[in-house]
């Protein structure tokens, strides 16, 4: 009867340990899902401000600033772009830094608020 109890209590740490695990696994591949989201969302940004960096180097939306996306993106990541005019002492260039963030209380209001940022920087030159 003894052996049985051990038993039982070894198979049953053995099934709670695999089921940290499974939930392990599951948290791992959300957040995986949602740092992909996050990095397509601002390499989406940055690619539409290099568009229009190529078409229109001067034109008013590559002022220099801070701008954000004015709601939340699929109710959960908040996107943020500074462009930098001249940085560094460097003529005819903006450099455009691109922030999208999400969880944590606040992250509605600033991406500095975000549980978790993802962040990519580029450089644009006018060559004309």
């Amino acid at each position: 009867m003894v052996e049985l109890l051990v038993a039982l209590l070894i198979f049953t740490v053995g099934i709670l340990g695999l089921w940290k695990m499974h939930l392990s696994t599951i948290n791992a591949n959300s957040y995986s899902q949602y740092l992909n989201e996050a990095s397509s969302l601002a390499e989406q940004q940055m690619e539409m401000l290099r568009a229009t960096a190529a078409q229109n180097f001067n034109s008013s939306s590559l002022n220099a600033g801070n701008y954000n996306d004015t709601s939340l993106i699929s109710n959960r990541y908040r996107r943020e772009w500074e462009i930098t005019d001249n940085p560094n002492g460097i003529s005819n260039t903006k450099q455009i830094t691109v922030s999208v963030g999400w969880g944590g209380n606040n992250c509605a209001t600033d991406v500095n608020n975000c549980q978790h940022i993802v962040t990519i920087t580029s450089f644009v030159t006018n060559l004309q």
